[in-house]
């Protein structure tokens, strides 16, 4: 159940990139139509209410929120991101799967109101119980639809850089440090994917960082794509390059580069220390850290195996594991 926000509407037409209203999704949305879609693979009966703005456009149910009766046979009610009066008496197993420091309504008050409290890195976790006195939760990473980055065939670039992130977590200080990495290495060169329109804006609301890019080498905006151009520029990029500035609670961003073989060079704010197996530095020695890197030979059979790593960890097959614990006990 998902009462407000981004996770309303979508379905996974909206994550083709087939839906008209939105150009793809945020980390969040796509993590949980993910899940929907893996657990009806795993032969689940999913129902998934956020009022989606197609019926029948995914391979699970999707329901109007209205719909939702409370004493309906269920095994597991998953409340999504923020608290919902509908757990109230409602059967099932109530979880509440949070991917957000707040949202509305408050968060210390609908915690003792569910069975259990999933939350999405340790960095969340530790949020949770200092800010809310919220503790005991699972902690459980978002997954990776790793599958879309098999047997792509796909040529990657040296000196590739990618920025896939929300634009205002870190894309200015990107551009700070560019300067210098493109004097360094006058062959580096960024594709940028993102905009707003992932959470449904009408317009990417990016103007300040296009009206930037003519003063800068080897940088070019595409902004929000369809996933499966998405996946293309991730297996393209040498790096994910993010001198984040936000708290991430996970970053869904570096994950998928990880498991598209881009190894992230990033801040260590929020939950990067965790979801970041890669590089990590303070936000004095990013450019220092891209320059050092691009500048170094290639070792693309140690990339590889980084790469196998990442699809492990953030793959399906461990991911659903550790949902079934939370089902189970």
């Amino acid at each position: 159940m998902a009462r407000d926000g981004s996770p309303l509407g979508v379905t996974m037409q909206t994550v083709r990139g087939e839906d008209p209203a939105q150009i793809g999704v945020g980390g969040a949305e796509l993590a949980i139509l993910t899940l929907c879609e893996l657990w009806t693979k795993a032969g689940h009966a999913v129902r998934f209410y956020n009022n989606p703005r197609v019926i029948g456009a995914s391979p699970f149910e999707q329901l109007v929120t209205s719909a939702f009766v409370p004493g309906e046979p269920r095994d597991v009610l998953i409340i999504f991101r923020s608290p919902n009066p509908c757990a109230e008496g409602a059967n099932g197993l109530k979880i509440w799967f949070s991917t957000d420091q707040y949202t509305i309504n408050s968060f210390r008050d609908f915690a003792p109101k569910v069975n259990k409290i999933v939350t999405i890195s340790q960095f969340h976790a530790e949020y949770f119980k200092k800010t809310y006195g919220i503790e005991n939760t699972i902690v459980i990473d978002l997954p990776v639809r790793t599958w879309e980055y098999e047997n792509k065939g796909i040529v990657r670039i040296p000196k590739r850089c990618l920025f896939s992130s929300v634009p205002d977590r870190g894309l200015r200080e990107l551009f700070d440090a560019w300067h210098r990495i493109v004097e360094a290495v006058p062959d580096a060169n960024l594709v940028i994917t993102s905009d707003y329109r992932l959470w449904g804006c009408g317009a990417p609301m990016n103007s300040q960082y296009v009206d930037m890019i003519p003063n800068l080498k080897n940088v070019f905006m595409r902004g929000a794509v369809p996933r499966s151009e998405l996946v293309i520029e991730q297996l393209k990029a040498q790096l994910l390059s993010y001198p984040c500035t936000y708290e991430e609670l996970f970053c869904y961003s570096v994950a998928e580069a990880e498991c598209a073989g881009a190894l992230p060079i990033t801040t260590k704010i929020g939950a990067l220390p965790t979801t970041n197996e890669g590089i990590k530095v303070e936000p004095g020695e990013f450019a220092n850290a891209v320059i050092t890197t691009l500048n170094a030979p290639i070792d693309w059979a140690a990339q590889s195996v980084f790469m196998g790593n990442m699809q492990k960890r953030f793959g399906p097959e461990r991911i659903l594991k550790e949902w079934d614990k939370v089902f189970a006990s």
